[in-house]
């Protein structure tokens, strides 16, 4: 079982190390992201974008290098939120012709019902390692083995999405060639 908890915790600590480094990559669009939620004043964009980078690196810090605890399940749970009540918010509005600014393998062109499902799929995930009470002790071996499965996984995930993308794409060309 011990296994098991690794590996979520190595997927989810990926995921955020993931999306932390294509918000540095992409800073511009991911400033542009978050400028067009109309949450925030201009002003504090960068601000709040610096500290949502260093919320996503602490929360796979902690859920790579620590049994996970009450405090990198309230962060996780705290960052997501923020995430989610933004989107819903401007579902709410209907300004949904916007990126996410989710970042990495979890980018979407547009705001859904199912970023909101996502975010608190991911909180969901993360409270199983939390209520696993007993402390994982594996080998390195078995670490570094589970590291790759979770990357795996993870590209696995992209290159499904990245199908998704090209079927529903290419059903819009076949429309247009008819």
């Amino acid at each position: 079982m011990s296994y098991i908890i690794y590996l979520i915790q190595a997927i989810l600590a990926f995921l955020f190390v993931a999306t932390a480094f294509d918000k540095m990559k992409n800073w511009q669009n991911h400033h542009f992201s978050i400028s067009q939620y109309k949450l925030l004043p201009k002003r504090l964009i960068k601000y709040f974008l610096l500290i949502i980078i260093g919320l996503e690196l602490m929360i796979a810090f902690l859920f790579y290098f620590f049994s996970v605890n009450i405090y990198s399940i309230g962060l996780i749970t705290v960052t997501l939120l923020i995430y989610t009540s933004a989107v819903v918010i401007n579902l709410i509005r209907g300004n949904t012709a916007i990126n996410c600014g989710c970042g990495s393998l979890l980018e979407n062109k547009e705001l859904n019902y199912g970023i909101v499902v996502r975010n608190f799929f991911i909180i969901l995930l993360s409270f199983i390692p939390f209520l696993y009470q007993s402390p994982i002790t594996i080998s390195f071996f078995s670490r570094l083995f589970f590291s790759l499965c979770a990357v795996n996984i993870l590209i696995l995930i992209a290159i499904l999405k990245e199908v998704r993308v090209f079927i529903v794409n290419s059903k819009k060309i076949f429309k247009v060639v008819e």
